[in-house]
Order: structure tokens, then sequence, then C-alpha cells
């Protein structure tokens, strides 16, 4: 009996580490633009906060550079996303 839990908790603990990076992926992939794999908004969102306080503790500057990259909007020009 003690040789089946032992299998069942090896398999629990396999199929818990599977569940933990796929996790992990999921939220790589949620930060990244899927075509060119650079960080979007919402890993600025979650970071730069972090960042501030980091900067302040360490009296530190921080600088920020956003930029928007629609290949979409070529051509549209910038009243179509208004």
């Amino acid at each position: 009996m003690l040789h089946h839990f032992n299998k069942l908790l090896d398999r629990l603990q396999a199929q818990d580490e599977a569940l933990r990076e796929s996790n992990r992926k999921l939220e790589e992939q949620s930060e990244r633009d899927p075509l060119t794999g650079i960080y979007n908004r919402r890993y600025l969102e979650r970071h730069l906060a972090a960042s501030f306080q980091t900067c302040r503790r360490m009296r530190r500057e921080l600088a920020v550079a956003m930029i928007d990259v629609d290949a979409g909007s070529i051509g549209r020009g910038r009243s179509a996303r208004s």
C-alpha cells in the first residue's frame, strides 16, 4: 500500500510541476508581444511600481520609454485611431 501511495505522490508532484511550468509560460506570453517578443504594457504596469520604489530607495533616476508600434495603423492616419 505504501508503494502505491508513493507512486501516486510522484505522479501528483510531476503534474504539479507541469502545471507550474504551464502557468509560467502563460504569464510570459501575457507580458510579451507574440510577433516581436518585446515586453508589452501589461509588463510595464506590473514592474514599473517596483522599479520606482527601488530607484527611490537607491536615490537613482528612472527613465521610461514607451513606443506604440501598430502596423495596422500605417496608411490610415491618426484620425482613424481617435
